[in-house]
């Protein structure tokens, strides 16, 4: 059975000019406290705070004796020398179809905008693009250290200005990034803050006991894992998306399977299907654990009506057309379809495995030795070559 990993995107529009200046002047130290910074540019020190909260406008003279002040030209203030670079990263990393040469190039330019962020909003969005380039290169180590970086300055933000947007995204990021590493040792206080900034948001509170769940079942505790699961469940149906439930539904059935209460995981896995049916890969997801459940029930002839009518969505997916033809000898008693599978070239070295062992368990129980061995020594040569491959 499968447990579905919940991914974040996000796209932050530009930093409000007053509040740019204000945390530019948070970085200066006590020396550019508002008092202080007004008496020096001249200003009204209450007409200069209501500018900061963006109550007045920022006016071009006052603007260059800012940049004067602080030090900063104001092409930098105003982001306007890497806005180029940003658009350019931005369409890279929200692109439907990233490649690896994208998102090299989209690590780069990241990797230039955090050597020139000022302030915690820019500093924080830098080092989240950052982490989001790594993560999709699979770079999972470096990108959690981006995106626990990241927490940094959006716990500043929020703190300095109640602003809890980038504290949204960047905890979404690090759960995602906690998870997928199955390294929970500095977790809860990631989990501690979005229970309580986002206590109102079921799907914010959705991912936490998702997180929740991988974290139990990755210390084998699969009962409790089940509970958060089913925790998760309910946040997600608040939402009303179809799409967040069906997967919320996939993960109650892992543990409902992994316990052996196979029916209650066939009624999740139907409600799950019918939920994703108009995403392929989630929906033939839930197609396939449903096909584990049936033969765990015997099922056998449920189990191949459902293989012939998803068997035309199931070939544009090689991977999920192989398993599904392995099931298809098992419910058959016929080991030809996991023959073919080991047989075609096309299928991944994975499932050709899959369909090994298979042939394995069938011909161990026709008492077929030679067949059992030569299918033996075709997965251990697999593996041998695999090893060979990833060491060079």
């Amino acid at each position: 059975m499968s447990t579905i990993e919940h991914t974040a995107s996000v796209t932050i529009g530009k930093i409000p000019l007053g509040r740019r200046i204000s945390e530019l002047m948070q970085e200066k130290g006590d020396a550019f406290s508002i008092r202080a910074f007004a008496e020096r540019l001249g200003v009204n020190r209450e007409t200069f705070r209501l500018t900061l909260l963006g109550e007045r406008p920022v006016s071009i003279t006052l603007l260059e004796n800012i940049s004067r002040g602080l030090k900063i030209d104001e092409d930098r203030i105003r982001q306007r020398d890497t806005y180029k670079m940003e658009e350019e990263l931005i369409s890279l990393l929200n692109t439907s179809r990233r490649t690896k040469e994208t998102m090299l190039r989209a690590q780069t330019l990241a990797s230039e905008l955090v050597k020139v962020a000022l302030g915690f909003t820019e500093r924080c969005m830098c080092w989240a693009n950052l982490g989001r380039a790594q993560y999709y290169l699979q770079k999972y180590d470096l990108a959690h250290e981006s995106f626990l970086t990241a927490m940094e300055y959006a716990e500043k933000v929020n703190e300095s200005f109640g602003d809890s947007t980038l504290l949204y995204h960047v905890t979404s990021f690090l759960m995602v990034s906690f998870t997928i590493r199955k390294e929970y040792t500095n977790i809860v206080h990631t989990l501690n803050i979005v229970e309580k900034v986002f206590a109102d948001d079921p799907e914010k509170m959705g991912y936490v006991h998702y997180t929740r769940m991988k974290w139990d079942e990755h210390r084998g505790n699969f009962e409790q894992a089940k509970t958060h699961a089913y925790i998760a469940l309910d946040y997600f149906a608040q939402t009303k998306s179809k799409s967040q439930i069906g997967k919320a539904q996939l993960n109650v059935a892992h543990f409902e399977y992994l316990m052996g209460n196979y029916q209650k995981a066939k009624e999740e896995l139907t409600l799950a299907m019918d939920n994703l049916k108009s995403i392929d890969y989630f929906y033939l997801l839930a197609v396939k654990d449903y096909l584990k459940v049936l033969m765990q029930l015997n099922e056998n002839d449920k189990a191949s009506q459902v293989i012939l009518a998803n068997s035309t969505l199931a070939s544009e997916y090689p991977d999920f057309m192989g398993m599904f033809q392995i099931m298809y000898s098992v419910v058959q008693d016929n080991p030809s379809f996991a023959i073919s599978v080991s047989e075609d070239t096309n299928m991944s070295r994975w499932i050709r495995n899959i369909a090994c062992r298979s042939l394995m368990d069938y011909y161990a129980s026709k008492g077929d030795a030679v067949s059992l061995m030569r299918y033996y020594e075709q997965v251990r040569s697999s593996r041998k070559n695999e090893y060979f491959e990833e060491g060079f």
